[in-house]
């Protein structure tokens, strides 16, 4: 009896102490034992985890076109679109890992406004941080053996990356499906305005925002430096030949039925060449009502209105031609007539044949 007694005292000293526990590690402030308890989601330190270079994308991309071999852009934190260091085939390799990449706002400057899951007022005033909870299904990379330095990027000279690569190129891209959820940090106590409640591992504290989410998408790349792709380029390879591009000689203009104008200009080696191309690209508009041509300083040709012409020069060449002196007919013989009055009216017999 003296045992059943003491139980129930320790057990209700066991449930005060876990319940005090609970109250102080999830801000006893909003929780308490007594209604619907909300554990603070742990997530890793600021900045930290064995991922935290990883940059990421503002919007997500289901394409690797203008990132993959790219030079990543200091000036704007972005993969330089018209900048290709390196070209190859794309290989694409399946994985399946859950990550957090966590990042303060102020540290990346890709991770802003543009993201589209908050306005630019709330952005400004209340979040510091940025969480993207994903799971990895996929990692793009350029396939060794097919990677080729593109001498008109200018990222090599002398066996060094120029200024403007100093921060290397996209070698490998991160495609998945998860959650971004902007948070606040802060140092008071949680207000019942927000979604979540989220706890470092060092002990600071953050509210969620706003959040969205994306499927199946690149959210994520990672940067090489180009210090061991400069150095196996001799300086022939280094830099494009430069090339200088003609102006076009051979002008097309046509028009259609409504006064529509389409223009074409090529460079071409001969006036012949000019005017065959120019009758296949006023073919192609059907109902065309003038189509001009010029070959370089010659006089324009209107190949719609030549074409119209053509046909009644060549039918007026097949008709005979008109004169004015025509030959007189064959007389018509005619039996004579006894009657004299008659043949003083007619034309006389023809004197027969000795």
């Amino acid at each position: 009896m003296r045992y059943s007694a003491v139980m129930p005292g320790l057990a209700r000293v066991h449930v005060k102490l876990a319940c005090s526990l609970f109250v102080a590690a999830a801000f006893s402030a909003t929780f308490s034992c007594a209604g619907p308890q909300k554990v603070p989601l742990p997530i890793p330190d600021d900045n930290g985890g064995p991922l935290s270079h990883v940059i990421l994308l503002p919007l997500t991309t289901r394409a690797t076109d203008g990132l993959l071999g790219h030079a990543w852009d200091v000036e704007t934190d972005l993969a330089d679109p018209l900048r290709q260091v390196l070209n190859g085939t794309v290989t694409v390799t399946s994985t399946d890992q859950h990550v957090m990449f966590f990042r303060e706002t102020a540290a990346r400057a890709e991770l802003d406004a543009t993201i589209g899951i908050a306005n630019a007022g709330v952005w400004a005033s209340r979040v510091t941080h940025v969480l993207y909870d994903v799971q990895i299904t996929t990692l793009a990379t350029l396939a060794t053996g097919t990677q080729h330095y593109n001498a008109e990027s200018g990222c090599c000279l002398q066996g060094n990356p120029t200024e403007s690569c100093t921060s290397g190129y996209v070698y490998r891209l991160m495609r998945g499906s998860g959650t971004i959820r902007l948070l606040q940090r802060t140092e008071g106590e949680i207000s019942a305005n927000f979604k979540e409640v989220l706890v470092a591992r060092g002990g600071a504290k953050y509210r969620v925002v706003d959040e969205s989410t994306f499927s199946d998408a690149y959210f994520g790349l990672e940067l090489s430096p180009l210090q061991s792709v400069c150095r196996t380029l001799t300086p022939e390879q280094e830099l494009a030949p430069l090339k200088l591009l003609a102006s076009p000689n051979c002008t097309i203009n046509r028009f259609g039925a409504l006064g529509e104008k389409e223009s074409l200009a090529r460079q071409l080696p001969s006036e012949e060449l000019c005017l065959n191309v120019a009758k296949r690209y006023c073919s192609e508009l059907a109902g065309a009502i003038a189509c001009r041509t010029r070959f370089g300083t010659a006089d324009e040709v209107d190949l719609v209105m030549a074409a119209a012409i053509t046909p009644e020069l060549a039918s007026a060449k097949a008709a005979p031609p008109n004169r004015s002196l025509k030959k007189p007919p064959k007389p018509v013989r005619t039996p004579a007539v006894s009657d004299p009055a008659v043949k003083a009216d007619t034309a006389p017999a023809a004197s027969p044949l000795k």
